[in-house]
């Protein structure tokens, strides 16, 4: 599996997905698998730090991985800039 510093070019969280998408209580989910990703919700702004390793995009995108991804990769998206699950 490889490193997400190891890979400039592909994504390192789920923060930039089109599949993230916001449900009930502020949890975040993969619309696709209905299921939940690595994040968290400090009041105010999500925090994401990994792609979880049964990520249906491509490995070609994403650095899938059960390890957080290196803190300068983290993305940080406020509560109006992630889509809500229908």
């Amino acid at each position: 599996m490889s490193n997400a510093s190891d890979c400039p070019n592909k994504e390192a969280t789920c923060g930039n997905c089109k599949n993230a998408k916001v449900g009930a209580m502020n949890i975040v989910f993969c619309e696709p698998l209905d299921s939940l990703i690595p994040h968290e919700f400090d009041g105010e702004r999500y925090i994401f730090w990994r792609i979880p390793t049964f990520c249906p995009r491509e490995s070609t995108e994403v650095v899938k991985s059960d390890e957080t991804a290196p803190k300068d990769k983290w993305v940080f998206k406020l509560k109006d800039e992630v889509p809500k699950l229908p």
